[in-house]
């Protein structure tokens, strides 16, 4: 290791920029050996009120929907997702902001599907599907960029190439690339990395440019996934928990006033298309679109959240208790970014897992948790760049677990993409049945257990066979 250490210092070797580029080939590898835009499995379950915007707005200029009355009816029946709203005309569920960041690459599809013989160019073909998958993978090479200068503040090359490709690969990021892009994720992840690197240079040095691109970042985090707006705290709390005393900091916010404002103010300018659309289409400026769904503060699902077998964070996703455990590490040199992780981590397991349905519907691990990941890579890279100094044996061992998990990982996706890992189902006896195995086993009806979505929508306790659950 130490030879390696130094050809990288002698030939000045950027190995986390190979990192990422084996880490983009790896997932387009790997999502190439599904083709999922050939058997129709991009458009499903929420990437359907995502993506409706761009074919509904761009193609037919309809956002009433009347055009669906022209399209076939198993489009109309699995890709037309709307309903009424106080004003009786069509709404969609999800804000539009994914849709903005698909659009170059969808007009890319409909070009294609357009000088075709063999695709419809009516938004729902294979030339439309494959690209949302290529905007996917862009998009994750630009997240993995911003990572990448955001470790480097702290970490060596080393460390953070290895967490490079650990965040991707043993992580359920890598699910929603390649098998579900068209899903919000890896858009957040890309968005709350830009935000996070951005937010320490302008710590550094606040400048207009950089409080106008966070204003922007902002919004269009908060355009995809409101509820990822919390993200604004974590640089407020790296400021409150510097060395500075609190009149330095006081004077800091004072001094930048007009910037913060300035960043204000263009937020809210990426806000406005979707105020208008609601205007136009609810007769309100903010709508509530999910209805009776909401989230239960009284009644968190935080342990079940992070391990229970239907869809713990830690079960399905076991490379983040070294992030845990890394937080150690971190306190020896960086020990102004403990706390501020912490409290963040805390109020956003609390938030993701107060909504009703904590496990997020049909879904490989705990998908809301992958936006935030830029945060859980520092502790991640504190562990890695503990160990990564240590004897060769420990390295051999600690290297181990991380191929390991990379392989767990992508076994349990393609158990996922069979249904044997039962997309909202899994229990204890389920887990532990199919572990390592791609055959159902003789009782599988028996081990898997419905939620109890009544009493979850309700805000109560769900009523389940604990047995199974244990």
């Amino acid at each position: 290791m130490q030879f390696y250490k130094r050809s990288i210092q002698n030939y000045k070797i950027e190995v986390s920029k190979i990192a990422i580029f084996f880490t983009v080939i790896f997932t387009l590898v790997f999502a190439l050996s599904f083709h999922r835009w050939d058997d129709d499995g991009i458009i499903v379950a929420d990437a359907i009120n995502y993506y409706v915007y761009l074919p509904a707005g761009v193609i037919y200029q309809d956002l009433d929907f009347e055009f669906g009355k022209e399209m076939p009816e198993d489009i109309v029946r699995k890709k037309l997702s709307n309903f009424p709203s106080p004003i009786n005309r069509p709404v969609i569920k999800m804000t539009m902001g994914v849709a903005f960041f698909m659009l170059p690459f969808f007009t890319v599809g409909h070009i294609i599907a357009s000088l075709s013989d063999t695709y419809a160019n009516n938004g729902y073909s294979a030339p439309y599907y494959f690209m949302i998958f290529v905007s996917a993978l862009f998009y994750l090479w630009v997240g993995l960029y911003y990572l990448r200068k955001l470790l480097l503040l702290f970490f060596e090359e080393a460390s953070v190439a290895i967490v490079i490709i650990l965040i991707v690969l043993a992580t359920n990021l890598l699910f929603y690339v390649a098998m579900e892009p068209g899903v919000s994720h890896v858009y957040n992840f890309t968005l709350i990395s830009m935000f996070l690197y951005f937010s320490f240079k302008w710590l550094s040095n606040p400048t207009y440019k950089i409080a106008i691109l966070l204003g922007l970042l902002l919004g269009f985090i908060t355009l995809i996934r409101p509820s990822n707006s919390i993200i604004v705290l974590f640089p407020l709390l790296i400021l409150l928990f510097d060395k500075n005393s609190l009149q330095s900091k006081v004077l800091i916010i004072k001094e930048n006033l007009p910037k913060i404002l300035l960043a204000l103010v263009f937020m809210i300018v990426v806000l406005i298309p979707q105020m208008i659309y609601w205007k136009l289409f609810t007769g309100q400026w903010l709508f509530y679109t999910y209805g009776t769904e909401s989230f239960y503060f009284n009644n968190p699902h935080i342990f079940e959240g992070l391990l229970s077998y239907r869809k713990g964070w830690l079960i399905y996703t076991p490379i983040m208790f070294f992030s845990i455990v890394g937080l150690f590490f971190l306190l020896k040199k960086h020990a102004r970014l403990v706390l501020p992780i912490i409290i963040f981590s805390s109020l956003n397991l609390y938030i993701i897992f107060s909504w009703w349905c904590w496990w997020y519907g049909g879904s490989y691990g705990a998908r809301p948790m992958i936006d935030t990941y830029a945060i859980y890579a520092i502790p991640l890279a504190a562990f890695v760049q503990f160990f990564i100094n240590k004897k060769i044996w420990k390295q051999l061992a600690i290297g181990s677990i991380f191929i390991f998990f990379i392989y767990f990982n992508t076994f349990q996706i393609r158990q996922y993409n069979i249904a044997l890992l039962h997309y909202a189902n899994m229990t204890k006896e389920a887990y532990w049945g199919i572990l390592f195995k791609m055959h159902y086993p003789d009782n599988y009806v028996d081990l898997i257990q419905t939620p109890d979505y009544e009493s979850a929508a309700a805000g109560k306790d769900e009523q389940l066979d604990r047995d199974k659950q244990k």
